[in-house]
């Protein structure tokens, strides 16, 4: 059995029915953040130095160098301004719509999600939760530091569609009466990790 059958089970139509109002909601992640104003900033002290050497008339560089540093400063800015200004991933329903940096838009059906993974989140900040879409032929990266990140993972974790380190995190998976078979997950207990802890800490 596959993620995306798996998901499509958690799922169930007592869970979304008891979630319409909450879906109706919208989620919206933003890119614009703190590493993103960083970047642009340093992007213009390129374009700065660039245009000090031409106003100096390095003796020591070539024309082509000259040009360096005022082309990658402005790809920087241009590239960055770009992903913040437009770049979206929001969810509305049971639809997950992603909006690039040139403001193409992408729509997906939650159903379509093959995996939906929290990768580094031991190394804050540079935690970040990978989507990843149509048989792996499309992903969405949404860092930690970006608004609505903590919206869109406790999103996901309510739906048990979150995994972590391979292991699919499900807010019902320490519910006895859920039914859930304890002995399959031994190999948790024997690793003498306590995944509890370990994923209610995903929420904080």
């Amino acid at each position: 059995m596959n993620n995306k059958q798996i998901y499509q089970e958690n799922m169930s139509p007592s869970q979304s029915s008891g979630r319409n109002s909450e879906s109706r909601n919208a989620i919206i992640v933003s890119y614009y953040d703190g590493t993103r104003i960083t970047v642009v900033l340093i992007g213009l002290v390129l374009i700065i130095m660039g245009l000090n050497f031409w106003e100096n008339d390095s003796q020591f560089m070539d024309s082509q160098s000259l040009n360096i540093p005022v082309f990658v400063g402005i790809l920087l800015v241009v590239s960055n301004v770009l992903i913040m200004i437009n770049r979206r991933v929001k969810i509305i329903g049971n639809r997950i719509i992603y909006t690039s940096m040139f403001r193409i838009s992408h729509t997906f059906s939650l159903y379509d999600i093959e995996k939906v993974e929290i990768a580094s989140y031991h190394k804050s900040p540079g935690e970040k939760i990978i989507i990843t879409l149509d048989d792996c032929s499309f992903w969405i990266t949404v860092d930690g530091c970006c608004q609505g990140y903590d919206e869109l993972k406790k999103f996901f974790y309510h739906r048990g569609m979150l995994t972590v380190s391979g292991i699919i995190v499900r807010p019902f998976d320490y519910d006895y009466e859920s039914g859930i078979d304890y002995e399959d997950y031994e190999d948790e207990y024997e690793s003498g990790m306590d995944y509890e802890d370990e994923w209610d800490k995903l929420l904080r």
